[in-house]
């Protein structure tokens, strides 16, 4: 769906759309997952978020650090040992990873701890296509 800027910010590409976006909060042992309605960039993949949308990270961000974690739903604890949960905010944020995506994940944190990034959307898209082979390697075996 096209989105409502004309053209991106970042770079100036006019190929800007309004599609689901996941964003990742963490704080301390805790990381949330959250997914909004809102225009991205198909070329370089900036996203522009509601001030709404902001608003929400903001306050999720304070309710973690207070430690308020009612309304949240634990998604998947990681092996024990780990100093990371996985929660999300809603059900459209919940997704379940095999031992090998939980190290991938494990992995893309500590190179965010180290100043490093990974886009949210790459790491979700990589889940999700790995869940869906999964699920359907059956197709394939035939």
């Amino acid at each position: 769906m096209p989105g409502t800027l004309g053209k991106c910010f970042r770079c100036g590409s006019t190929d800007v759309e309004s599609r689901p976006v996941d964003e990742f909060v963490r704080r301390g042992p805790y990381v949330v997952a959250l997914r909004f309605v809102a225009d991205a960039c198909a070329r370089c993949g900036e996203k522009y978020l509601q001030g709404s949308d902001v608003s929400t990270i903001e306050d999720v961000r304070r309710r973690l650090d207070r430690g308020e974690l009612g309304g949240f739903r634990v998604t998947g604890e990681l092996p024990e040992g780990t100093t990371v949960t996985v929660i999300a905010d809603s059900e459209t944020g919940a997704f379940e990873t095999t031992p090998e995506e939980e190290r991938e994940l494990l992995d893309a944190i500590a190179g965010v701890e180290r100043g490093e990034t990974v886009r949210a959307a790459d790491l979700l898209e990589r889940l999700r296509t790995a869940q869906w082979a999964d699920t359907n390697r059956h197709a394939f075996c035939h």
